[in-house]
């Protein structure tokens, strides 16, 4: 018998008020409620329209782009889980956020600040590459009326995991030059082998390299 390993991100939980804080602190700065009166007295509409079956298809972390877009299905869709996902590892221990602690916080932020929605409606306008694992995409919320623009920070992660007919048996973090080689043009991997797993109980193995969010903010001069 094997056992399968522990959620790490659902081992510790915060107060929904401290997840507050920390997604809707920026928000309280000049330029984020400069913003916020702007769109409220703009009377900018909340409501969007669902994403279609194809964009939820779409969805996928391969490049900082493609994240980008998976979290605005996610906030159009409402599904809190692929939003959370969006999130990079560091994101998540940095601050603190659970999946739980994010689902209860971002159902007061919205309630609380509907316009922020909003974002699923941006445009990447500009984008850099610091190096392989980093990225910085700036995107614009256009409309007739006025314009915002805000910063989003990527990292790539990269981990593997395995499962049998069951679900996961094991994964974690694990850096790509260590995980993977080309081998005489093979790709050959090597990955840690759950114990008391016979090789033809696995059912799938994976291993990924994502771009996650690391940080967002908005830019007080567009």
């Amino acid at each position: 018998m094997h056992h399968r390993p522990k959620t790490v991100e659902g081992a510790r939980s915060i107060a929904p008020e401290r997840a507050l804080r920390i997604l809707s602190a920026s928000m309280r700065r000049p330029s984020y409620g400069l913003l916020a009166i702007l769109m409220a007295s703009l009377g900018l509409g909340c409501r969007l329209a669902p994403p279609t079956a194809a964009e939820v298809l779409a969805a996928g972390f391969r490049t900082p782009e493609q994240t980008f877009r998976t979290f605005q299905t996610a906030l159009r869709g409402d599904l809190e889980d692929l939003e959370y996902r969006c999130l990079s590892s560091s994101f998540k221990e940095r601050e603190g956020i659970t999946e739980l602690g994010w689902r209860e916080a971002r159902e007061e932020l919205l309630r609380e600040r509907p316009w922020v929605r909003q974002v699923a409606r941006a445009k990447i306008v500009s984008g850099k590459f610091p190096d392989a694992d980093h990225a910085r995409l700036v995107a614009e919320i256009d409309t007739w009326f006025a314009d915002a623009r805000f910063a989003l920070s990527f990292v790539r992660e990269d981990s593997y995991e395995i499962a049998d007919r069951e679900g996961p048996l094991e994964g974690a973090a694990l850096p790509f030059s260590r995980a993977a080689e080309d081998r005489q043009g093979f790709l050959v991997l090597r990955l840690p082998f759950p114990a008391g797993t016979a090789l033809d109980e696995i059912a799938e193995v994976h291993v990924a390299r994502r771009w996650k969010i690391d940080s967002f903010e908005f830019l007080a001069d567009p």
